[in-house]
């Protein structure tokens, strides 16, 4: 049996196992690059995944489609045959940072979506979130002071924040305090939605006066 290892789009777990189902090589074409299309399934939640592999050794498709047929009558990886994978589908979700961030809350939220991307990493990426969140008020509104709670309902009193975002980052904080103390830990419905919630409140915070700015040709600042 031929195996692959790669990051599973479906499951999220990385350095998976895949067992190879299928496979076919390109047809031929004097002026394309040859390619071998290979389908596998994930050992840990058994959906699939189409891979390009193609050979930096100048096969013809002839060529490349002996060397596939030697390789699966094999057992073993295919990661450590001749072929070098050049694309995948569906592809892995890219990491949601918004534009226009200071430093310190992109590096905040990077390290979120990192886990986020992880499978079993819940709790850390609720943990960052949150940090995220709480960076971001206090590079936007320096002024502000005590807990993160008081934080936002006196930025929602003071209307720099509308009253339903407001209520979402409440829930930022509640899951995120989950994400440190709560025995069962957080849910994957709810870090679901305190990404969304993060993603939401930096993109209103940080996105669109930046955008609103360069529209108008003026400093961020006064947007």
């Amino acid at each position: 049996m031929i195996v692959l290892t790669a990051d599973c789009p479906h499951c999220r777990a990385h350095n998976m196992t895949f067992e190879v189902i299928g496979w076919k090589v390109g047809a031929s074409d004097p002026v394309a690059q040859p390619f071998a299309a290979i389908a596998a399934t994930c050992r840990q939640c058994g959906m699939p995944i189409a891979l390009q592999y193609e050979t930096a050794l100048g096969d013809s498709w002839q060529t490349l489609h002996q060397r596939v047929v030697n390789i699966m009558q094999r057992s073993g990886s295919l990661n450590s045959t001749e072929l070098v994978p050049v694309q995948v589908w569906p592809a892995p979700e890219a990491a949601r940072i918004p534009d226009d961030l200071p430093p310190e809350v992109e590096r905040a939220l990077g390290q979120a979506e990192h886990n986020f991307s992880s499978l079993g990493c819940e709790e850390a990426a609720a943990m960052m979130y949150r940090r995220a969140l709480e960076i971001g008020l206090k590079k936007a509104y320096p002024e502000m002071k005590g807990m993160l709670a008081a934080r936002i309902k006196q930025l929602v009193a003071e209307h720099h924040l509308p009253a339903p975002l407001g209520e979402w980052l409440d829930q930022v904080k509640l899951i995120g305090n989950e994400g440190a103390h709560e025995v069962d830990g957080v849910s994957r419905d709810d870090l679901e939605a305190q990404r969304g919630f993060v993603d939401m409140a930096l993109r209103y915070i940080f996105t669109m006066p930046a955008q609103i700015a360069a529209r108008r040709g003026l400093p961020p600042e006064v947007a």
